[in-house]
């Protein structure tokens, strides 16, 4: 498992930020390169030799590359990653799934950040994961890149050679963190217990003492519309969910409710 710091947005990084936890994905710009799937890239400059021909004014070219190789090419299902906001780091989001392209007509596309993966809010603490990860950047990385790496193990050969390197810069980032009340989840599980409402998977069921007590909760009003602090109700506004369930219901804006999801599942 690898541990990423991702810049929502450079303009807008709180919007950004509510847009990914609103539908349960994370993105990297420059879009009209297309599909990184069909283009077969071999390393990073590649990538932003195509920025440039396709954003001819742009003079950040040379920090896309290296963000969207290591968001299509390193970048793994099961990742932490670090979503970077205005003033201070935000939240905590799992990968949970693979690089996809939206194209611009896409329901789920985002502007010009089409360069997408599937990934679900976790309970981790971002300033906790941060410094637990080395409160910096892996050598060969960069700061000031949309997308950087903070801790993992020693990236393969190909990965190294494909990448081309910036050292000396520091930055200092931190971001807006959207609070959450544990008690209000812990009110909720109270009452609904820790059994998926969807699928109805009970971790304690299948992985003993190591999956006791373990679930999602899900807003059942998507928490990214709230444009600042509001009441919830443990009882009628939350819902567990397991983590499969949980970005099933973001897959769509706006999310599924509960029994739409349940009429997906395949027995």
């Amino acid at each position: 498992m690898r541990t990423w710091k991702l810049i929502g947005h450079h303009k807008l990084p709180d919007e950004a930020i509510a847009w990914s936890l609103n539908v349960g994905r994370i993105a990297v710009g420059w879009g009209k390169i297309g599909d990184l799937r069909a283009l077969h890239f071999s390393g990073s400059q590649d990538i932003s030799t195509k920025i440039r021909q396709e954003y001819p004014e742009a003079t950040n070219a040379h920090l896309g590359g290296p963000s969207l190789w290591s968001f299509f090419h390193e970048m793994d299902v099961g990742d932490l990653v670090i979503l970077v906001g205005e003033r201070r780091r935000a939240c905590v989001v799992e990968v949970t799934g693979p690089y996809s392209w939206t194209g611009q007509e896409d329901s789920f596309s985002k502007g010009d950040y089409q360069h997408q993966r599937m990934a679900v809010l976790t309970e981790e603490e971002p300033d906790q994961l941060w410094h637990s990860a080395g409160a910096g950047i892996v050598d060969g990385y960069n700061t000031r890149w949309t997308l950087a790496l903070c801790s993992a193990d020693a990236p393969n050969a190909a990965s190294a050679l494909a990448r081309r390197y910036s050292e000396g810069s520091r930055y200092d980032i931190v971001a807006t963190r959207i609070e959450r009340n544990p008690e209000a989840r812990k009110a909720c599980i109270k009452h609904h217990g820790v059994r998926c409402a969807a699928c109805d998977l009970d971790f304690a069921e299948k992985y003993a003492d190591l999956g006791c007590g373990f679930i999602h909760v899900h807003h059942l009003k998507p928490f990214a519309d709230a444009s600042d602090e509001r009441t919830v109700d443990p009882v009628r506004d939350l819902i567990p969910l397991c983590p499969n369930c949980h970005a099933m219901v973001h897959r769509r804006r706006p999310p599924l409710t509960v029994e739409e999801l349940k009429g997906q599942i395949r027995s």
